[in-house]
């Protein structure tokens, strides 16, 4: 492991931040680190970030009729409402963020159009596009393997019931086990009811 002292920690500009001060810890040329970066920015009375939409805020389902806004309250469409005008559309838009799709898909009475926002939803990381989460996924899984294999573990999820009351992934398997009947006859009758 590189150390790096704090006299000599190089700053950096952070695009789109201003009235910050902004250290490279790892990474990006502070160290010889390429597989990710560290950084530490503080920010100074009135400093700010500039809000760019995200990769997720730039899609949206498009809603155009009044029978669309069935279920939804009032504030609920105004700001579905405002959603459309921010990105000059006329309508209202669901934007693909939690804080749209989950009132949309809990009050709609439109079964298809909370199956389509929910697809846009879950489907977010996965089309092939700049925003793309596979690759990052299958990284991920592949550290979470090493570093288990690297602390003795046989697996990520032995390495995470290690210290749970469970202990392993079979004990808490077995627990899942014997509680889905009851919960699976619990739905049952709430779907009867």
């Amino acid at each position: 492991m590189e150390t790096i002292r704090a006299q000599s920690v190089p700053p950096y500009d952070a695009p789109g931040h201003h009235g910050m001060v902004s250290f490279l810890l790892q990474g990006r040329g502070a160290t010889a680190n390429d597989h990710f970066w560290v950084g530490l920015s503080l920010f100074l009375p009135a400093g700010g970030a500039e809000r760019a939409a995200s990769a997720t805020e730039k899609v949206y389902v498009l809603l155009d009729g009044e029978d669309d806004l069935a279920g939804l309250s009032d504030s609920f469409i105004a700001t579905l409402r405002a959603a459309a005008e921010e990105r000059e559309e006329e309508g209202w838009a669901i934007v693909n963020t939690r804080s749209f799709m989950q009132p949309f898909l809990q009050y709609s009475t439109r079964r298809d159009l909370r199956e389509q926002v929910w697809r846009a939803y879950v489907n977010r990381g996965d089309n092939g596009d700049a925003n793309d989460t596979n690759d990052i996924i299958a990284q991920i899984l592949a550290l979470r393997s090493e570093r288990a294999t690297l602390l003795g573990f046989e697996t990520h999820a032995h390495w995470r019931m290690a210290d749970t009351m469970a202990g392993t992934p079979e004990n808490a398997n077995d627990l899942m086990m014997r509680v889905w009947p009851g919960a699976v006859a619990r739905v049952a009758e709430e779907v009867a009811d």
